[in-house]
């Protein structure tokens, strides 16, 4: 009904009017009709339009008086370049919530203003057309202004930013010349004052390349833009988000995980925002409900469901390969998703399956370090020893500092008997990452192998220390300990691991062999006892090679008749 009341009144508007006003400006007669068609077609279609969003949808007319704003702040930004940053997003920009806001009022000045500056150039330069004229630089200086910000003005569509000093460059060279077009006419008009003129021009052009370069440097590196976006905006959201990732990839965790919960906290409905901050948590708690918020906001997140299935593999959980399949189901060659499920089906010892997804990973990204890791250890899993240590070594051409390659290759190098090549590789892994136990704990073998028995005792002590309740290198260290005449320090050491793990039988088996060894009988009855009531505990099929190894503790103690037995 509306576009056909229009169809019908529009032509006795345009055409048929008696009495028509007097005209703004007197353009030549041919295109007299066609331009009052079009500025009558406009401004009916535009009332139209917004009394329907009026009427219709309110929190529409919200968006468009902001939008409508939006181009005055950017003319504010030309005029005054006093706040600028990199990024306006999120609440930088209030929105403008009612027709009552006093920036309203601005945004009315300046279209009225740039209409009745359109119109008076276009009146007088209609009425004198032989030579160019001032009114004609002007209306270049706007054209120049204006019509190369419409497409990123958003009053048309939307182009997914609020504000970007990007979109000013061209802008700026029309707002250049409406200036120098305005100072000559100022300086025509006020002869007298002319001086003064330019010396206000002077001091605005020192102080616009004064504030140039006090905003370069802010551009120099990610780092110092974040910050100076940071310093600008302290509201965005988006900003603190940035800052908090260029954190994260230094290696500051404390101040990337301060603001990547303001970021939060200012806008907490971006599923990114929690994501980042649960990997960064050592809290795996903390962690598991950032990944699990994540995927509320966005179920079908892909990097959320990675991170909690990887999270729940390495809690034993598994549930956790539940989330990895819905992530390769969603994006199948999703490389991350493709290697935590292969690590998890290897260390399930499904060996077949895992190799199913390391060749679509290999096909994938064949120059990923950890593509190449994963499949070295499948050729390792399956005894290509060969084939295993020429992709560890391809591994290490990608990524030189690859602890797990490194460890790894290492244990193949010690278990051919290459000892220098190992001892090596160990040694540059423990510089890499201080807190590897393993790789304290093979480097102390190495050198036990070699007879240097003090760095062995040092090596496996450090492993000792950086994985207490670990009964395999602490076994190794108390043997170490026993070879190097520490005697004593080596029945400290074997007496503190009893009592934390007093149902461990590889632990009461160890005791009793080192007792028999020191021939402390009695002692390695008790360990011996000890360790017959767990196996029987948990129905272990080698008790009655318990009972024969009692039989001879009995032997060696002078006690026959319990030997007996």
């Amino acid at each position: 009904q509306w576009l056909r009341f229009r169809r019908n009144l529009l032509p006795d508007i345009v055409i048929s009017d008696p009495a028509p006003p007097p005209p703004l400006f007197h353009p030549p007669p041919p295109i007299k009709r066609h331009l009052g068609f079009v500025v009558n077609n406009f401004i009916y279609d535009t009332m139209t339009c917004l009394n329907i969003i009026i009427r219709l949808f309110c929190p529409t007319l919200n968006r468009m008086l902001t939008f409508l704003f939006l181009p005055t702040f950017n003319l504010w930004l030309l005029l005054c370049p006093s706040k600028l940053s990199y990024d306006w997003t999120g609440a930088s920009i209030p929105l403008v919530n009612s027709p009552a806001d006093s920036r309203n009022i601005v945004s009315v000045l300046v279209y009225t203003g740039l209409v009745l500056l359109v119109v008076r150039c276009l009146q007088q330069e209609c009425r004198q057309t032989r030579r160019p004229t001032s009114q004609t630089a002007t209306l270049m200086s706007v054209a120049l202004m204006v019509i190369p910000f419409l497409p990123a003005s958003n009053l048309f569509f939307r182009v997914g930013f609020v504000v970007a000093e990007r979109v000013l460059y061209i802008p700026s060279m029309g707002y250049c010349l409406l200036l120098a077009q305005g100072f000559l006419a100022l300086s025509a008009r006020l002869p007298r004052w002319k001086p003064y003129l330019v010396t206000i021009f002077v001091l605005l052009l020192v102080v616009l390349t004064a504030q140039t370069w006090n905003r370069n440097p802010a551009w120099q590196s990610r780092r110092s833009l974040f910050w100076s976006g940071v310093r600008t905006l302290p509201n965005n959201a988006k900003i603190h988000y940035n800052l908090a990732n260029l954190l994260k990839d230094e290696g500051n965790i404390q101040e990337a995980e301060m603001h990547y919960r303001t970021a939060i906290r200012l806008n907490p409905n971006v599923a990114s925002y929690h994501l980042n901050l649960g990997t960064i948590l050592t809290n795996k708690t903390q962690a598991r409900q950032c990944y699990q918020e994540a995927l509320r906001l966005r179920p079908q997140h892909t990097g959320a469901l990675v991170n909690l299935g990887s999270l729940f593999v390495d809690e034993g959980d598994s549930s956790g390969m539940t989330y990895i399949r819905q992530a390769l189901a969603i994006e199948p060659n999703h490389i991350e998703a493709l290697l935590v499920m292969s690590s998890s089906l290897l260390n399930r010892q499904d060996i077949q399956e895992a190799r199913r997804y390391i060749l679509r990973a290999m096909q994938i990204k064949p120059d990923s370090a950890k593509v190449r890791l994963l499949n070295a250890m499948y050729l390792h899993h399956t005894d290509q020893t060969t084939a295993a240590l020429r992709e560890y070594q391809i591994t290490l051409s990608l990524n030189p500092n690859d602890t797990d390659a490194l460890l790894n290759s290492a244990r193949l190098h010690f278990t051919s008997g290459q000892l220098i090549e190992a001892e090596r590789k160990l040694e540059k892994a423990v510089e890499l990452t201080e807190s590897c136990s393993q790789c304290f704990s093979l480097l102390g073998s190495i050198y036990s192998r070699r007879g240097h028995t003090h760095n062995a005792v040092m090596a496996l002590g450090r492993a000792a220390a950086l994985d207490p309740n670990n009964i395999n290198i602490n076994m190794k260290y108390i043997q170490t300990l026993k070879d190097s005449g520490q005697l004593d320090q080596a029945r400290t050491v074997l007496q503190q691991m009893l009592t934390r793990h007093t149902s461990s039988l590889e632990l009461l088996k160890f005791a009793f062999a080192y007792s028999m060894q020191e021939r402390r009988y009695p002692q390695a009855v008790q360990y011996m006892l000890n360790a017959i009531t767990v196996a029987e505990n948990n129905r272990e099929p080698t008790v009655c090679t318990l009972y024969r190894d009692l039989g001879e503790a009995y032997r060696y103690n002078n006690d026959f008749i319990q030997a007996l037995k």
